[in-house]
């Protein structure tokens, strides 16, 4: 329920606050072009993780570790 929140918290951030910075140095318009790139590859690739992560959730029926239990393992035994 967090996850949407803090990413988009990091892109405020970076949004208003470092690439304005980043943009505001007198560059080539090839390294301006390459440091947006670089910002929007980074975008990117969080969206692809959160992506990943909802196929992964909806293939394991939002199992958690990563590996199926049988009905035999959820015995617990008593110490």
């Amino acid at each position: 329920v967090l996850l949407p929140f803090t990413a988009g918290g990091f892109l405020y951030l970076a949004c208003v606050t470092i690439l304005p910075d980043v943009l505001e140095t007198n560059v080539s318009m090839p390294m301006r072009l390459l440091q947006v790139a670089s910002f929007l590859l980074g975008v990117a690739f969080m969206y692809g993780v959160a992506l990943l992560e909802e196929m992964e959730a909806s293939n394991h029926g939002d199992h958690p570790h990563g590996h199926h239990h049988s009905s035999d393992e959820h015995v617990h035994s008593e110490l």
